[in-house]
């Protein structure tokens, strides 16, 4: 499966077996979230057994069934991108884990934040975790209802963006890429301007997790566009030769 083939079938699951994944596809994982760290100077883990965070919870929208395995995005507390930077980072580390077959959902407030994943140092923040795992084949029937209840929120590709001239293909590939990609309740809150042969971002939401879904759809638009953003609301996309020179991971 190439990059751009896991973008487009990716989709959030909510119901996991209980196949644990196997060591070969952990230590990948391992290696992928020791780039990423290294990258955004962040502090993402890998969790074996992280089922009791979600052990306690009542019956909630959303809530997830199965879990074991998450990944716990994290990093340095003061750092003031770091819920954009988790986005980012963490949506490629799902989308790495989407081409190992396994199966993803951000998770930002059902599961048990209080429960002890692992020792956390004092300057460090978990801001939320993906779950991950296998899936059944099939969407289970919770699943289905959730997944059309959230698409009724689908906004078309052209709420994405705006233009005051007609986009290259590259930047219109950055937006169909930014369609595919997960955010809170879909939403998708975040438009990229074309102006002046530049692109830019703005967020259109205030929400507790507009950042992160900053993030996750700046990297969707640097996969598809071909190109890179620096953190921040404002910033401005630099343009690539190479179509994946958003991609870290071999």
């Amino acid at each position: 499966m190439t990059v751009m083939q896991a973008v487009e079938t990716r989709i959030s699951r909510r119901s996991f077996t209980n196949n644990p994944i196997p060591p070969a596809l952990v230590a990948q994982l391992d290696e992928n979230i020791a780039v990423v760290n290294k990258l955004g100077g962040l502090s993402i883990r890998f969790v074996q057994d992280g089922s009791g965070a979600f052990a306690r919870l009542s019956h909630t929208y959303g809530l997830l069934t199965g879990v074991k395995s998450v990944i716990s995005l994290a990093g340095p507390a003061e750092d003031p991108f770091l819920h954009e930077k988790l986005g980012y980072f963490g949506e490629l580390l799902v989308l790495s884990a989407t081409r190992m077959g396994l199966a993803t959902c951000w998770v930002g407030g059902s599961f048990d934040k209080e429960y002890p994943l692992y020792q956390l140092h004092p300057f460090e923040k978990q801001v939320c975790v993906v779950a991950v795992g296998f899936a059944p084949k099939e969407l289970t029937a919770r699943e289905k209802i959730v997944r059309k209840a959230l698409h009724r929120a689908n906004k078309p590709m052209e709420a994405l963006y705006e233009a005051d001239e007609p986009p290259p293909e590259w930047f219109m590939a950055g937006i169909y890429a930014v369609s595919k990609a997960p955010t809170a309740r879909n939403l998708h809150p975040t438009r990229f301007i074309w102006k002046e042969s530049s692109v830019f971002v703005q967020n259109e939401a205030r929400f507790s997790y507009q950042k992160i879904d900053l993030g996750i759809v700046k990297a969707h638009f640097s996969l598809g566009a071909g190109g890179r953003f620096e953190p921040g609301e404002g910033s401005v996309f630099i343009k690539e030769n190479h179509q994946l020179a958003a991609w870290p991971f071999d």
